[in-house]
């Protein structure tokens, strides 16, 4: 499922993520919260297995999950955990990256997570054999679309959709981003920013968080029902 996009834009980042998903598979808003020692985590709970795929902290880091690793993979019929518990359980502690490289992946089905910690920008990539750990660079731009649902063709021409976007709409700020995932391409029901694959698999809901050095702002917006909600999280600095 999923495509996820990163935009630099002066002294912010902006994460913007498309969830594609079963039309049957409960569509929560951005409301749940974790009260930690060290940080609170903000998050979108998903109802049926209770993890999430896209949370955020007050100390302005952010993780996002989607599904498979670098090419699509064939399915078990059953794995040991749900890759949003395990989001949650990465996130929740204060290196989430180390918690990655350590954590025991076995029977866990393949995935992507985008990690925005401590300034720095990583894609960490579970293939069902081995992990692999990617450092980003945080002044360009990024797009991501999920193995399972989108070929290494499709996955290139989005990249260039978002290019050309970019391009014909400046200044780029997040509303013209939150445009592209909700707008572009909408006849491409198959590939485009919002699918709807014969009333399965569709873009369920839009999220992004805006990053700055004082707040993150998130905004989340539930395409079946057509609302949205935004929230302002005021940062902390790390202990």
């Amino acid at each position: 499922m999923c495509t996820v996009s990163f935009v630099p834009n002066n002294e912010e980042y902006i994460f913007t993520f498309s969830r594609d998903e079963n039309m049957n598979r409960t569509t929560p808003v951005f409301d749940a919260v974790k009260k930690l020692e060290h940080k609170n985590m903000y998050y979108a709970k998903d109802v049926k297995a209770g993890g999430s795929w896209f949370v955020v902290d007050d100390k302005g880091n952010l993780a996002m999950l989607f599904n498979g690793a670098f090419v699509k993979h064939a399915k078990a019929m059953h794995y040991s955990k749900s890759r949003g518990v395990i989001l949650l359980e990465l996130f929740a502690n204060s290196d989430c990256l180390l918690a990655f490289m350590q954590y025991n992946f076995v029977k866990v089905e393949p995935f992507s997570i985008i990690l925005f910690q401590k300034n720095k920008l990583y894609r960490l990539v579970w293939d069902g054999a081995a992990t692999t750990t990617i450092e980003l660079s945080k002044n360009v731009t990024h797009i991501f679309s999920s193995a399972t649902l989108y070929s290494t063709t499709i996955a290139e021409s989005r990249s260039n959709w978002l290019k050309d976007y970019m391009e014909k709409n400046t200044p780029i700020n997040k509303d013209v981003i939150f445009n592209f995932h909700t707008s572009y391409n909408l006849t491409d029901i198959e590939n485009g920013l919002v699918i709807n694959r014969n009333n399965i698999t569709c873009t369920l809901s839009i999220s992004q968080a805006v990053i700055s050095s004082h707040q993150t702002i998130v905004k989340h917006f539930d395409v079946v029902s057509g609302s949205v909600i935004e929230n302002k999280i005021q940062l902390y600095s790390e202990v």
